[in-house]
This record gives C-alpha cells, sequence and structure tokens, in this order.
C-alpha cells in the first residue's frame, strides 16, 4: 500500500503530528459517516493525503495545507457498498496513523431474489429439490452470513409448514423430499420486510399400477359405421395418485392372433376413453391395453355377426345402373344410409368392382358406358355378409 510519490522539494526533518478520527468506527449502507483529519500547525508544510481503500479500489484524497481538523470529502456513493475499508492518512509518502471503518448491509429490501429446481419430481422417489433465496438491502448488498430466512411451504394435502434458515456466503437454502402425493409444493420466502414471489415445485405420479378397462358401448354387428366404446378405471401409480392428464395408453385390437388395429388415448383425471370402430365383417375381436410400457390391463373379446341378412342386386339397362337392395338388416328392418357396399363383377377375361353406400335403403351402382355385355358372375360383400349369383348384363 502506498500514498503517493513523495515531493521532490526538500523538507525540514521533522515528526509530522496527524491523525483520523471517525464519528463510529461502522455504519449502515447509505448511511455516511463523518471522518476528519487532525494535524497541528507545526505539520502542515509538505503534501497530506488519505486514501481510502475497499473491495471496489483505492481513492486518494490531498488534503489543504492548513492546520487543525478537516473534514474528510468522502463521496456519499462510497458509503453505499459493504465491507471493510481501510483508511491511511499519509505525509509526503509516509504512513502518519490507520483507521478502519466497517460498512454493514442495510435491511433487507424489495422483492428477495430466488431459485427452486428441480422443477418437477416423481412421487415416492429418492429425488430432491432445493429452493435458494439471496436477500439484499436497498443498495443491492447482501445479507451477511448468520443472517435468518424465513420459508413457508406446504405439500399437496398437508398443512404448511414454517423453517428458518440461516443465510451463508450470499444464500439461504432449503430442501424438498417428493412426499406421498402429487400435486404442487408451493413456497414462500421472506426476509424482515422483504418477500420472494412464490415458487412451486411439482409432485408427479410415479409409475402407473395396474388398470381395467371396460366395455361401455357394443353394437356387436359387421357395421363399420358403429364404434365399440371402451373406458378405463381410474389409474394410479403404487401410492393411489391420478397419473397425470395426457398420460399416452395404447390400446391394441388382436384377430386369429394377430394385431390388426392399433389406437392410442390419452387420460383425464386419470381416465382413459377409446372409441374403436366395428369391423366390416365376421369376427372374434381381443382387445387389451398398455401404459408406461409395461403396465397391462385385463383382456376384452368380443364376438361380431352379420349385420346385412339380404341384399337383391338387379341391373337397369336403360340407366346402365346397378341397384342394390332393398338391403335388410338382422331385424329384417331396411337398413340406415351410409352402409358401405362392394360390388364385383367377372367374366373369364375381365373383372371390376364398384363400390357405394346405401341411401333409404338401396345402393346404386353407375357403370361406364362402354361395359361390354354378357353374363358375369357377381358377388356383394356389405355388413359381414357375403353373396354371390349370376347377373346378365345386356
Amino acid at each position: 500500500m502506498g500514498c503517493g510519490s513523495p515531493s521532490a522539494t526538500p523538507l525540514p526533518d521533522i515528526t509530522p503530528k496527524g491523525s483520523i478520527l471517525l464519528q463510529d468506527s461502522s455504519t449502515i449502507a447509505g448511511e455516511p459517516v463523518d471522518i476528519y483529519a487532525l494535524f497541528d500547525s507545526d505539520s502542515i508544510t509538505g503534501t497530506w493525503t488519505i486514501l481510502w481503500t475497499d473491495a471496489f479500489g483505492e481513492t486518494i484524497m490531498t488534503l489543504p495545507q492548513q492546520g487543525g481538523t478537516i473534514k474528510l470529502p468522502i463521496p456519499e456513493e462510497a458509503f453505499k457498498k459493504t465491507g471493510m475499508v481501510q483508511l491511511t492518512l499519509c505525509h509526503n509518502g509516509k504512513i502518519i496513523d490507520n483507521q478502519q471503518l466497517e460498512i454493514k448491509s442495510g435491511p433487507p429490501f424489495g422483492v428477495v431474489e430466488s431459485y427452486a429446481g428441480a422443477k418437477t419430481m416423481v412421487v415416492g422417489s429418492s429425488q430432491t429439490a432445493m429452493e435458494i433465496v439471496i436477500p439484499k438491502d436497498q443498495f443491492g448488498n447482501p445479507m451477511p452470513d448468520g443472517h435468518e430466512v424465513r420459508f413457508n411451504y406446504s405439500y399437496p394435502g398437508k398443512q404448511p409448514e414454517v423453517k428458518d434458515r440461516q443465510v451463508n456466503n450470499m444464500i439461504a437454502a432449503i430442501t424438498f423430499g417428493t412426499g406421498e402425493n402429487d400435486g404442487n409444493i408451493l413456497i414462500g420466502a421472506s426476509s424482515g420486510k422483504a418477500m420472494a414471489i412464490e415458487e412451486t415445485i411439482e409432485l408427479t405420479p410415479a409409475w402407473p399400477s395396474a388398470f381395467i378397462i371396460n366395455l361401455i358401448s357394443l353394437i356387436p354387428y359387421a357395421d363399420p359405421r358403429q364404434n365399440i366404446i371402451i373406458r378405463s378405471n381410474t389409474i394410479t401409480d403404487t401410492k393411489g395418485n391420478k397419473v397425470s392428464d395426457g398420460t399416452v395408453v395404447h390400446f391394441t385390437v388382436l384377430e386369429n392372433d394377430l394385431t390388426v388395429a392399433q389406437f392410442r388415448g390419452f387420460t383425464s383425471n386419470g381416465i382413459v376413453e377409446v372409441y374403436i370402430q366395428n369391423p366390416d365383417h365376421t369376427a372374434d375381436w381381443e382387445i387389451k391395453a398398455v401404459v408406461a410400457g409395461d403396465i397391462k390391463s385385463n383382456t376384452i373379446a368380443l364376438g361380431f355377426e352379420v349385420y346385412v341378412q339380404q341384399m337383391p342386386i338387379t341391373y337397369n339397362p336403360a340407366k346402365k345402373i346397378l341397384v342394390v337392395g332393398p338391403v335388410t338388416g338382422h331385424l329384417g328392418q331396411m337398413v340406415t344410409d351410409d352402409l358401405p357396399i362392394e360390388v364385383t363383377v367377372s367374366l373369364p377375361s375381365t373383372s371390376m368392382m364398384f363400390s357405394g353406400k346405401t341411401d333409404n335403403g338401396f345402393c346404386t351402382l353407375d357403370l361406364p358406358s362402354d361395359f361390354p355385355k354378357g353374363n358375369y358372375d357377381y358377388s356383394i360383400k356389405a355388413g359381414g355378409r357375403n353373396l354371390t349369383g349370376k347377373l346378365n348384363i345386356k
């Protein structure tokens, strides 16, 4: 530490007398204290300086040559940062006196800086999360070690709790385990009159446990206009917490031990529901579901019978159309609109397929204008029934 270069002019060999006088040896950030330099009239020759040294550097102030007491012109900004200040009185570069001033943090101010993480944890796991806070005064100075911070928090389904933690190296911290219920841990922190913004840590359910699927609606006929409705029970983890909304459940449809369709649904309030289209042919199905890769449901067995009983076909030469109908169902009723109909007509040398849908119990199929005449074999497919016969197209 130095006090600047000594004067180049030879000076009388005297012992200067001077000292630093502090109004107080400590103060609060933002509250200046009066600091004086004292030296008698016999010591005014030469150059007197004050060296202010803090964590941010050094400042040298030259004092006027006058005896008595001089109030040092310390700017207010110098008192806004905490730490130890070393004050050194020098004469012609020689240290005459040393004093220390401690500037302490003021009370916590404003919104307390806070950080929380991890933001999500799995219920019942060994994961932990932490919130840290950094309380500061109005000038941004951190609180000293040992300063207390109060944490208020609540786990889902539990009463709020309070714990105090002390600042260490500028921060105060608290850790959290996962608890037993899904939901959110809500955390508040305060230091004096300053408070942190609420933080949340989400507790998500653990892996689902075994679950059940149930048949809600079924029309057991080979009618692809109909849908099966399947709904699960409430899917939970091993601690009874509902799985998160949006959990994917995969459904598989088997026919003769072969996969013929796959669907997926998403849970809402722990329940998943899917609509599966009926087959267009007679079939025996098995439907099962799986969640989280290997958590399997029960299996539902379904059988689909023939829906269509009769569907005669005629040829109208004037309009050059094929007419299928009236198409009747398993109760002897005329089927409703939009039942898919598929007709194939063939000769030994050619074959053509036509498709349409019922309208008022009939399905009309247009033939091309150049459709060749002949005695055709035909097959009609609709509602799980296949009919064959002969058809003369003139």
